[in-house]
C-alpha cells in the first residue's frame, strides 16, 4: 500500500512544473529543480498566450471545467456558474459590459458551453457595479461582429464570433497575469 501523495505545482506564468508522487519524492524533486525554479521566478516573463497555454496544459482541453485552471487569475467556478475575479477593463458601463460578455462566453466556450445565457452577463455586470439595466441588451446587440444571438427574447443567448473569440482571447492575455 502506497503512503500519502504529495503535489507541488510551480507557474513561472503558466510554464509549469507539476511533481506529484510520495513526500519524499516530491521533496527529492523540489531540492533538484530549485535552481531552476528560483531562476525562473527571478526573470519577469511575458503573459502566455491563449494557444500557449492550450498546448501547454495538454490534458486540460477545452470541453471541461479544467479548462479554466490555466485563468486562475482572472475566472473562479463557484456553483457551476464562472465568476470573473479581475475589474472589468473598460472606462465605462458599457465597455465593462462588453469585456464581461466577452470573457464570459469565452469561459464558458473552454468548458464546453457553446452558448451564454444573457442572465450570466448581466449578474457579472452586476457584481462588478456596471450594469446599465435599460440599455443591457441594446448594448451586447451592438457587437454584431463579437457575438451571434440564440434563444428567445426571455432566454437570449450569446456564442463568440472567429473575430469575437480573438478579441476574448487577447482581453484574456492581458488579465491573466498574477
Amino acid at each position: 500500500m502506497e503512503g500519502n501523495r504529495t503535489r507541488i505545482v510551480v507557474s513561472l506564468a503558466e510554464g509549469r512544473l507539476e511533481i506529484e508522487g510520495s513526500e519524499a519524492f516530491v521533496d527529492k524533486q523540489v531540492e533538484r529543480f530549485a535552481g531552476l525554479i528560483e531562476t525562473g521566478l527571478g526573470k519577469s516573463r511575458p503573459a502566455p498566450t491563449l494557444k500557449a497555454v492550450q498546448h501547454a496544459q495538454g490534458e486540460r482541453e477545452e470541453g471541461s471545467p479544467e479548462a479554466l485552471v490555466a485563468y486562475e487569475n482572472v475566472f473562479a467556478l463557484a456553483d457551476e456558474k464562472v465568476q470573473i475575479i479581475k475589474d472589468l477593463p473598460g472606462s465605462n458601463n458599457v465597455e465593462k459590459t462588453v469585456s464581461a460578455a466577452l470573457l464570459l462566453t469565452l469561459a464558458y466556450a473552454l468548458t464546453g458551453k457553446n452558448t451564454t445565457p444573457f442572465d450570466l452577463v448581466r449578474e457579472a455586470c452586476e457584481a462588478h457595479a456596471c450594469l446599465d439595466s435599460p440599455n443591457f441588451a441594446r448594448t451586447l446587440k451592438g457587437e454584431k461582429e463579437a457575438f451571434v444571438f440564440g434563444g428567445t427574447p426571455k432566454k437570449q443567448t450569446l456564442r463568440l464570433t472567429v473575430p469575437g473569440r480573438k478579441r476574448a482571447e487577447a482581453l484574456l492575455a492581458t488579465l491573466n497575469v498574477s
